[in-house]
Parts: C-alpha cells; sequence; structure tokens
C-alpha cells in the first residue's frame, strides 16, 4: 500500500508537547457545546423483507414529527439505518422531501443529538438519491445552520454533508468551486472554527477539487490553498494535520494531471518553498516524539510517508479494499478523498450500497464484481442517462488521474 520514505529528512523531533494531541490517531478535539460522540450503530435492516422494512420506514418517518425526544430520536436511528444501511430507492422516492422537511424543523427546537442525526441522515440521502439539484437545494438551508453551529462536532458533520451533496447531487462545477472557497476560509487557523470543522473543511476540498475545472481554479487559488495546508500541518490536532497532508497530496496530484496542461506548479512553488514544505512532511513521517501517542505515530508515519512520495517524486497510493464481493483498487489521492467520504457517509452500511447502489458503482469502478443486477437497477430505476452524466464529472476516477 505505502510507498516508502525514500530518503531521511528532518529527523530532529519538534520540540515540546503538543498541547491538546489526542491519545489515538482516532480521537479530535471538540469546542465547548459540542456532544463528543463515536459514529452511531447502525441497526440491522437488511434481513428484512420488502414489507417489513416498507412499514418500519414509514413509522420511522411518522415518529420524526414526534413531541417526545425519545420518539423522536428512535425514528431518526431508524431512518438513517435504512438509508445508510440498505440502498432501497423505492422508499426514498416518495418520501425524500418529508424527511428532509422534518429535518429542517428539528433546526430550533431539535436537541444537539437530533441535529448530528439530520446531518448524517442527509449526507447518507445524497448518497443514495445521487444527481438531484433540487434536492441539494431543498436541504441546503439546514445544511449552512449546521455549519455555523457552535457545536464543533455538528459544523463538521454540516461541511461533509453539504460537500457530499455538492459532490454527487449538482452538475454545475461553479458551485463546487465557489463552496471551495468558502471551506477555506472555515479551516483557516484564524476562523473560529474547532479541529473538528477545520480538518471536515479539508477534506471535502480534497473531495471537491478533482470535479471543478482544475487548470482555472488553480490559477487563482493554489497558492492560498497551498500556504492554508502548508500551515495547518503543524496544528497539535492529528485529523486536522492528516487533512491537511492528503490535501497538499491531492494538489499536487491533480496540479501535474494531464487535464492541468498548462498550470505549472513549479511557478507556484519555488525551491525555497518546497524544501521547507518536504522538510515538514519528513517531520511528520517519521515522527518519533515520545509526546505523542503510539498509535497516533504509527498511523501519521503511515499516511505521511505516502503523501511526502507524491510530492517528492509524483507517486499516487495503490490500496486495494474487497468490500462485499468486489475488489476496488484506489490509485490516486482523488479516489481515495471520495471514498473516505461515502465510507463516512455510509457508516457501516458501505457494503450494502457497494453491492446495489449503482451511483458507486459510476464513481469506483471495480475489477472483479457481478454487475448483472446493477445493470437491471441502472436501466429500470435510474434512467439510461447515468453513466452518461456521471463520467463528466468523474472521469478521473476511471482514468486514476
Amino acid at each position: 500500500m505505502f510507498c516508502g520514505y525514500s530518503r531521511q529528512r528532518g529527523k530532529q523531533a519538534r520540540g515540546g508537547k503538543r498541547s491538546g494531541d489526542e491519545a489515538t490517531a482516532s480521537e479530535a478535539g471538540s469546542e465547548a457545546g459540542s456532544i463528543e460522540t463515536a459514529p452511531p450503530a447502525l441497526v440491522v435492516v437488511d434481513e428484512l423483507n420488502e414489507e417489513s422494512l416498507r412499514e418500519k420506514w414509514e413509522t420511522a418517518v411518522d415518529n420524526l414529527g414526534e413531541r417526545a425526544k425519545a420518539t423522536r430520536a428512535a425514528g431518526l436511528e431508524t431512518v438513517l439505518s435504512i438509508v445508510a444501511g440498505r440502498f432501497s430507492d423505492e422508499l426514498l422516492e416518495g418520501s425524500v422531501e418529508t424527511v428532509v422537511g422534518m429535518i429542517k424543523g428539528m433546526v430550533r427546537k431539535g436537541t444537539l443529538a437530533e441535529k448530528m442525526m439530520g446531518a448524517r441522515i442527509l449526507a447518507a440521502i445524497f448518497v443514495s438519491v445521487g444527481i438531484s439539484q433540487s434536492l441539494y437545494d431543498d436541504a441546503l438551508p439546514v445544511l449552512r445552520d449546521y455549519e455555523s453551529s457552535r457545536s464543533d462536532e455538528l459544523a463538521a458533520l454540516g461541511l461533509a454533508a453539504r460537500a457530499m451533496g455538492i459532490f454527487v447531487c449538482v452538475e454545475e462545477p461553479g458551485l463546487a468551486s465557489a463552496y471551495i472557497v468558502e471551506l477555506a476560509k472555515v479551516a483557516d487557523s484564524g476562523s473560529r472554527a474547532g479541529p473538528r470543522a477545520s480538518a471536515a473543511a479539508m477534506q471535502a476540498i480534497s473531495l471537491l477539487l478533482p470535479v471543478v475545472p482544475v487548470v482555472a481554479f488553480f490559477q487563482d487559488h493554489f497558492h492560498t490553498l497551498l500556504t492554508l495546508a502548508t500551515d495547518s500541518l503543524d496544528s497539535p490536532d492529528f485529523a486536522v494535520r492528516v487533512a491537511a497532508g492528503k490535501l497538499i497530496a491531492s494538489m499536487f496530484e491533480l496540479g501535474s494531471a494531464p487535464a492541468a496542461a498548462g498550470f505549472d506548479i513549479d511557478d507556484e512553488v519555488d525551491n525555497r518553498a518546497r524544501d521547507e514544505l518536504l522538510d515538514k512532511l519528513g517531520d511528520l513521517a517519521s515522527e518519533s516524539s515520545k509526546y505523542v501517542a503510539r498509535e497516533t505515530r504509527k498511523s501519521q508515519r503511515s499516511i505521511f510517508r505516502d503523501v511526502l512520495a507524491s510530492v517528492e517524486d509524483g507517486t499516487s497510493p495503490d490500496l486495494a479494499i474487497t468490500i462485499g464481493k468486489a475488489r476496488f483498487t484506489f490509485t490516486s489521492w482523488a479516489a481515495l478523498a471520495a471514498y473516505d467520504a461515502v465510507k463516512a457517509a455510509l457508516l457501516s452500511g458501505l457494503a450494502a450500497h457497494f453491492s446495489h447502489n449503482p451511483l458507486l458503482t459510476d464513481i469506483f469502478p471495480s475489477i472483479s464484481i457481478d454487475n448483472s443486477s446493477l445493470s437491471a437497477n441502472r436501466h429500470v430505476k435510474r434512467g439510461a442517462d447515468r453513466d452518461a452524466k456521471r463520467d463528466a464529472n468523474l472521469e478521473f476516477v476511471h482514468n486514476d488521474l
């Protein structure tokens, strides 16, 4: 998987303890007022027959409008479990507007936990529905509310959900370009965003960069984004450092791709700046500070060895993952960013969607899978133009840059 660390760089340990560094690689600090939680476990729904599933779905949707908090919470949990855990576009077809309307109704009166579940549900709905400008437009007001929350965790979920909505629902690349500019302001160290929101903003930029006109966008914004990401490598937060490193790798990869002909990274990054960047990446790729938890060091070294190889040598990552009966190979940072975002949206329902959701087979072509049932679903439920629409925005995955 990893490309290796070709030469020793920056062996010296950075002085002092990073205040706020996590005990493990999966932890990320949050602002006061946030509820720090692990991703919710999905209720098992794949064993239900269609009749039982529809009954459970209708009851859950009805419960979203109940006054009792416990009833609403149970409804949200079931809705998320069905949307994320089992691809069922027929259920969604007649009730997406209702669910989104219920989630919008919880913006002012709902609890923080309900809003967080709402953000997760919207992200999963975007992946289930696919191209739908009207769905994105309908959900946009509530997503903006989430983004502006004082809760670091809710803001992060809102940023991730909105980026997913733009990535899969919107065909106009101008929206992605404009949102990346917004995201850069959120991730800036001078903003009031907490570490979760900052990391989520940079992850969202990595997701959306491949679907914008790269030459025109980089000519205006490459230096700003690279400065943002480079400064973020010094963050005391593990998730922020990793998101910054992956963003840097994605930028160098995209800036060197055939699609970026006419854009020269060397015009944006002089030798001194490149050496300083490589030194920072080298430090992170060889982290040995005793003040950093062992698991964090191990994970960080693995990630930043790949990042360093991409910036230094133009090497891309190479990761093969078996999901269900299919095996997928990711050989670009763009594809990995998309996979990470989809995985975060679908939680433990990832395998079910990879098996039945034609959107994911359009985004991530597999090297061995029985596509007969998927082809039938694609023509009957999605329409014959699905592939043509997705090819325009997602060609980067098929070609592996």
